[in-house]
């Protein structure tokens, strides 16, 4: 919010000063899940108001924006255009449609808690996912979303005949893949490769 102020009683220069004020009026929501699934989210949102007003008043002069002018009764209420993306495009994970016949089964989900359990036993400060929730917030069994990726077909080509060399040049080339640590928890200690 921008407030220009003005200045009356001033002894040397009558000037106008302007200073910005953050004023919290709102919320918009969408799902993350959406950004995900779309390149981009744009359009007119409707802004969730709180239920007082801390010394606002609604202007009069207030319009409809043309996709919602359908006859409705006039209500105080803001719309606001929003433009979202997410750069660098991240990679929306499919679920392996294979493993479906465990969907069901929560006996499969149980095991998979007791062996997380017996990990973190043994090994206190490590790490363990065995299950994760989808954009739906159903849990399914982590190796769901684990597939195989293959090695770019370049790499294979330099050296035909000489496998040895071909699996050091593809451990070369995984070493040189941009990674970022992912500390959730002080006692976890994971990196995520940035691909």
């Amino acid at each position: 919010m921008m407030t220009e102020k003005h200045e009356d009683h001033c002894l040397k220069s009558c000037s106008g000063h302007s200073y910005i004020r953050k004023n919290w009026l709102g919320s918009i929501v969408f799902p993350f899940s959406a950004l995900l699934q779309q390149s981009e989210i744009s359009g007119t949102f409707q802004v969730t108001i709180p239920p007082v007003l801390l010394g606002y008043t609604w202007s009069n002069t207030y319009v409809f924006p043309k996709e919602d002018s359908n006859e409705q009764n006039l209500k105080e209420c803001t719309f606001l255009n929003i433009f979202a993306t997410i750069e660098p495009q991240i990679s929306y994970v499919t679920c392996n449609p294979t493993l479906d016949k465990f969907l069901d089964q929560t006996e499969v989900l149980q095991r998979a808690q007791i062996f997380k359990k017996n990990c973190k036993a043994m090994f206190p400060n490590r790490r363990i996912i065995t299950t994760v929730f989808n954009d739906e917030g159903i849990q399914f069994l982590v190796t769901r979303y684990i597939k195989a990726l293959n090695p770019p077909q370049q790499l294979l080509d330099i050296f035909l005949h000489n496998s040895n060399a071909t699996f050091d040049l593809i451990a070369r080339f995984v070493s040189l893949i941009p990674f970022m640590p992912n500390t959730p928890d002080e006692n976890d200690g994971s990196d995520i490769w940035m691909t």
